[in-house]
């Protein structure tokens, strides 16, 4: 099977230089359907509908040709304070707005992060982070909400495990 060896997220081109080779054993033969075996060609496009992690097998669900994803990407400016450490490229996190008060809303529900500030730019920031996050179809109403609560509030980010 194949397998991957850097983390890739949505959207993202999956080349052979992003893949080895793994020896699996299923205990259940119908498991073998599920992944990209070594023995199948890539074929050019082949883009990530989701995010997988370097060490992870290369799941069909995951795959998609180019522009066959449904997701829109999302620039937010979230407060430094707004996102947790362990984000990155890659995580699922829940978009929130703060409004003061009158307390916060959960505007995106367990969206991809296409695109996250490094290390470096969260020590010392003031200035909101830009993150950017994949909101899949079926969420594409919460993108006006998000958006439209920025000027009333204060974007924040909980990862989800």
């Amino acid at each position: 099977m194949w397998g991957l060896t850097t983390d890739l997220g949505v959207g993202d081109t999956v080349t052979a230089e992003d893949l080895s080779a793994r020896q699996v054993r299923f205990v259940d033969e119908g498991d073998l359907g599920l992944y990209l075996p070594v023995d199948d060609e890539l074929p050019s496009d082949l883009q990530l509908t989701r995010a997988v992690g370097a060490g992870e097998l290369l799941p069909r669900a995951a795959l998609g040709g180019s522009g066959t994803s449904d997701v829109v990407e999302v620039p937010l400016p979230v407060a430094p304070t707004g996102i947790p450490s362990s984000v990155r490229s890659g995580s699922l996190v829940d978009v929130y707005v703060g409004r003061g008060s009158r307390g916060s809303d959960l505007v995106l529900e367990s969206v991809v992060v296409v695109e996250a500030p490094g290390a470096a730019a969260e020590l010392g920031a003031a200035e909101p982070q830009r993150v950017v996050v994949g909101v899949p179809e079926e969420q594409r109403d919460g993108i006006e909400e998000a958006l439209g609560g920025l000027a009333e509030g204060t974007v924040y980010l909980t990862r989800v495990p």
